[in-house]
């Protein structure tokens, strides 16, 4: 593996990082003459980049976990049952467990989706073909 192939900035970050732990200047300028070891460190880069996106998701999915159980409920939730979201005109969001085809005609709160209510305590959007 040639290091002219790696790119430069991802690398560079890896080493700042890793510099950051006080290693010695000398033993990075070891790393990166040795291909052999340089590769692993860019494996481990890639890996680390990884985490961090995973990271993200997880932390995104918990803020949408967050948001829905502070959605307004009438009832008690119940585990694995199917919840419907809806916005009233006024902008405020509730969960109802009427589903969209069941209201009648005059209903004109806006359907923002299905949601099933895991045995884990967190909220599935049901997907409607």
């Amino acid at each position: 593996m040639a290091l002219s192939n790696l790119d430069k900035n991802h690398a560079d970050s890896l080493l700042l990082a890793i510099n950051k732990q006080n290693i010695d200047h000398n033993s990075l300028e070891c790393v990166k003459s040795n291909y052999g070891q340089y590769g692993k460190l860019k494996q481990l880069a890639k890996q680390m980049e990884q985490l961090k996106k995973e990271a993200m998701v997880l932390i995104e999915e918990c803020i949408v976990q967050e948001k829905l159980h502070k959605v307004e409920f009438k009832c008690k939730k119940v585990s694995g049952t199917t919840y419907y979201l809806y916005r009233r005109e006024t902008g405020e969001e509730y969960f109802s467990l009427i589903g969209e085809n069941e209201w009648h005609k005059e209903f004109n709160d806006e359907f923002l989706g299905s949601y099933y209510y895991d045995f884990d305590k967190t909220f599935e959007r049901v997907c409607v073909e």
